[in-house]
């Protein structure tokens, strides 16, 4: 039963018409009160102004107001459902590997370390560079050219990871006394041992150096 349906059946039943009495007094069938009680007829509006003029309402308010209130029901029910779907909105796997893959601007360092003088746009993958956590990735210029042997000059651009942990044949910058230092490092009795093509073997003390990053790649400057 839809709402006119129902509106002319709960009129008829306040008014204390059978459906037999309220058809003779509009002229019409009691097959075609009860068709369009149960709503399996669709009302016309000459047939709606005849009934609601016995029941005692216009029929084109009501339509009007039944029409309203199905046009309220209607934006409802698309206001539910952009909400629901807006909650239901739920990041998987794929979209979380999407938004890693992002461009971040990263500071170039001069080979001192001390000041910065460039950016680079560098794309993230699923968090990583170069295999590495963008999170420990740096950049600056090599410091000298103490490793051309491994073509790496001054002013080169090198890829560096963040860590403490050193290995061997892997080419690395520290500060020491204030100085940075490219070469390669390897761990002796609490010394570490500095070789690069100016020192052959550079042994300070663990606590003299700080050790900056490890090499990468390096970019070699036009």
């Amino acid at each position: 039963m839809n709402r006119l349906a129902k509106e002319i059946y709960e009129a008829r039943l306040k008014s204390g018409l059978t459906q037999k009495q309220l058809a003779k007094k509009c002229g019409l069938a009691e097959s075609y009160i009860k068709s369009i009680e149960s709503g399996k007829k669709i009302i016309n509006e000459g047939n709606s102004e005849k009934i609601f003029k016995v029941l005692g309402r216009k029929a084109v308010e009501l339509i009007n107001e039944n029409e309203e209130k199905t046009e309220v029901r209607k934006e409802k029910k698309k206001e539910e459902k952009v909400i629901k779907e807006n909650i239901n909105i739920q990041p998987n796997d794929k979209w979380l590997d999407a938004l890693s893959g992002v461009i971040k601007n990263y500071p170039v360092y001069n080979g001192q370390f001390n000041k910065v003088i460039d950016n680079r746009d560098i794309t993230i993958l699923k968090k990583k560079i170069d295999g590495r956590s963008h999170e420990k990735i740096f950049f600056m210029e090599a410091p000298s050219s103490d490793m051309e042997s491994r073509c790496i000059s001054k002013g080169d651009i090198l890829t560096l990871f963040k860590t403490k942990t050193i290995t061997g044949g892997k080419i690395y910058t520290v500060k020491h006394k204030g100085n940075v230092i490219i070469g390669v490092l390897r761990l002796n009795s609490g010394k570490i041992s500095i070789f690069n093509d100016k020192n052959k073997d550079l042994s300070v003390n663990v606590k003299e150096i700080e050790i900056l990053g490890q090499c990468l790649k390096v970019e070699k400057k036009l």
